[in-house]
């Protein structure tokens, strides 16, 4: 690990994806903590009080389009993905500002590798800017 451990928000309905989906961020190494959330007001007050490097955003909770749009305008620098249903939700996410977006059936390699490469663009910016 080049930088300091990151903190994650994994904002989802809870059941069988959220609890995956934690367990998922806790494999990759420079993932320091997950937090939790599953509404619009949880999740906004997680990120002003916690600043995560990176928010995974499930669709299905409403207003996503929203919290992706304040997430991006308030806290520039921290990366959102979005789980999506469909190619339109796909759209909507893309043009509301998420970093990424999966529609959901993926392999979890997948979201892993999304994962990875947003830290390595974290760390990227990171040397820029101590340079």
């Amino acid at each position: 690990m080049k930088n300091k451990p990151l903190l994650a928000l994994v904002v989802s309905n809870s059941g069988t994806l959220q609890d995956g989906l934690l367990a998922l961020m806790t494999t990759i190494p420079q993932i320091s903590a997950v937090l939790a959330a599953e509404d619009v007001v949880a999740t906004l007050r997680m990120v002003e009080n916690h600043q995560p490097a990176l928010v995974l955003l499930d669709m299905s909770i409403p207003k996503v389009r929203e919290v992706i749009t304040e997430i991006k305008a308030q806290w520039p620098h921290i990366h959102v993905i979005v789980l999506t249903e469909d190619t339109v939700q796909k759209n909507e996410s893309e043009a509301s500002g998420a970093d990424s977006v999966l529609i959901k059936g993926f392999h979890a390699q997948k979201l892993i590798a999304i994962v990875e490469s947003l830290i390595d663009q974290l760390e990227s910016t990171s040397k820029v800017n101590k340079n």
